[in-house]
C-alpha cells in the first residue's frame, strides 16, 4: 500500500534519514512537514507562525516542494524567506531540485517530494 500523501510515508523515509545523522538527539530541525516532528528524535519545529521572527538557529531545514505556492506570503521583496535567525532563498528552499541534502520523492512524483537542507549559516 502507498500513502500518496506527502507527510506519510516521505516524511517517515525524511525522519530516518534525520535519526542517522551523527548526534541526531541534538539537531534541531525546522519542517514543514508535521509528522516528521513526530518521528524525529531532536528537537523540532513546526511551521512558519511564530518561527518567522525567531532568533533560533536550526541546524536542518525539511520541506515539502508542494507547499512553496501556500508560504509566499513569508516571502520578502527580494526572494528570502526568515526562518529563525536564516534568512533562506525561497526558491532554493521550494524547488525540487535545488539546494538539498537527501530528498525523497515517492513514486516519482513532485507531489510527494520533501527536501532536507543542511543549513550552511
Amino acid at each position: 500500500m502507498l500513502n500518496s500523501d506527502n507527510s506519510g510515508d516521505a516524511s517517515f523515509e525524511v525522519a530516518q534519514y534525520l535519526n542517522g545523522l551523527l548526534d541526531a538527539k541534538n539537531l534541531y530541525v525546522w519542517t514543514d512537514v508535521r509528522q516528521v516532528c513526530e518521528k524525529f528524535v531532536g528537537k523540532c519545529a513546526f511551521g512558519l507562525k511564530g518561527w518567522s521572527s525567531s532568533n533560533d538557529t536550526f541546524d536542518y531545514f525539511v520541506v515539502p516542494v508542494v507547499e512553496q505556492s501556500s508560504e509566499s506570503h513569508y516571502v520578502d521583496n527580494f526572494g528570502k524567506i526568515k526562518i529563525g535567525s536564516s534568512l533562506l532563498n525561497a526558491t532554493d528552499l521550494y524547488d525540487i531540485n535545488k539546494s538539498y541534502d537527501f530528498k525523497v520523492s515517492i513514486d516519482g512524483r513532485d507531489i510527494t517530494t520533501i527536501k532536507v537542507i543542511k543549513n550552511k549559516q
